[in-house]
């Protein structure tokens, strides 16, 4: 499925450092293409998530800014970039609604991972509430289905499970301290967009 390729991404903060040492009235085209096909097992869905939720971050932080009317091509990108993400990683939602810890099932053994799943369906609800995607639309309809599936995830003891170990990413792990942080990311995104 498709994955920000770690060679591709560098390239296009090697060419954003540049513009942003220049005097360059807009931002550089990212090169083709980003979004890249890979079953490379070390693409994780939660890396995919900090890319998408960082993405999100800096589009709501011009937004609203004062010079939100001077960057519009930039912030059409950004939204279109996140959407990809959160499109691609939708395409692989598990029958427990939740997404797996690794891009391409066949990549090798795959675990659902809620943290991931948590961070990925806030994303959906912050493009939503900035206006660049549906609120009725289908990534909307996934960030329900996958909210529920988190909400149903946590145990009595208010820990998110399953989730990556913290520590080598790609084995489960019974507690996360990152996980527990998407959980607030994904229910705080939630209320905004139900605001």
């Amino acid at each position: 499925m498709a994955a920000y390729s770690p060679r591709r991404l560098a390239e296009y903060l090697t060419l954003v450092a540049r513009y942003a040492a220049s005097a360059s009235p807009s931002l550089p085209s990212p090169p083709e293409p980003l979004l890249t096909l890979t079953h490379h097992p070390s693409v994780l869905f939660a890396g995919n998530g900090w890319a998408a939720a960082g993405i999100t971050r800096v589009l709501a932080t011009i937004l609203y800014s004062n010079y939100a009317a001077d960057y519009t091509n930039e912030t059409t990108n950004l939204a279109n970039w996140a959407e990809d993400i959160v499109t691609a990683a939708f395409a692989e939602i598990r029958s427990d609604d939740l997404l797996p810890n690794i891009f391409g099932v066949s990549s090798g053994s795959t675990f659902s991972d809620g943290g991931a799943s948590a961070l990925l369906a806030s994303v959906a609800y912050r493009l939503a509430s900035l206006g660049y995607i549906s609120s009725n639309g289908s990534l909307i309809e996934t960030a329900e289905q996958i909210r529920a599936a988190v909400e149903d995830s946590i145990g009595s003891d208010g820990w998110l499970s399953p989730v990556s170990d913290p520590l080598t990413f790609t084995d489960e792990g019974s507690e996360s301290p990152e996980a527990q942080a998407f959980v607030l990311l994904l229910e705080a995104a939630f209320a905004d967009w139900k605001a």
